[in-house]
């Protein structure tokens, strides 16, 4: 018998809107809110950013594949994200915006493309 492979559990869609994600239920994720717990340069550029706004979550994640950390907090009323390497430089910012917010036509080709997943948040990003 051959063996099943299981699609990826989360899928990343690339639209003129910006960014899709979508996933699976039960993923895992190593996400923290602890600014104090990252590398001095990823802090000190972090709390630049985040300003006195509170830091939701940190993440470790990876950009064009090297390390990264993600941090994401509100700003007047709009859910942030922050991407910054590990020397401190910002790799890009995220305007997360709600699900209901993408048009139409764009949630219907993402779901029909992932029929068993969920779009959790869409953003539009600025590098750098």
């Amino acid at each position: 018998m051959g063996m099943k492979m299981h699609p990826p559990l989360a899928f990343l869609f690339l639209a003129t809107v910006g960014l899709i994600w979508i996933s699976a239920p039960g993923i895992a994720s190593e996400e923290k809110s602890d600014l104090d717990a990252l590398p001095r340069a990823v802090q000190k550029t972090a709390k630049q950013i985040v300003g006195k706004s509170k830091a939701e979550e940190v993440e470790n994640t990876f950009e064009n594949g090297k390390r990264a950390y993600e941090v994401e907090f509100e700003c007047n009323g709009k859910e942030m994200a922050a991407v910054i390497s590990p020397e401190g430089k910002l790799l890009q910012t995220d305007d997360r915006m709600s699900v209901g917010d993408t048009p139409e036509k764009i949630r219907i080709a993402v779901l029909k493309q992932f029929p068993h997943g969920e779009i959790t948040h869409i953003t539009e990003e600025s590098f750098g």
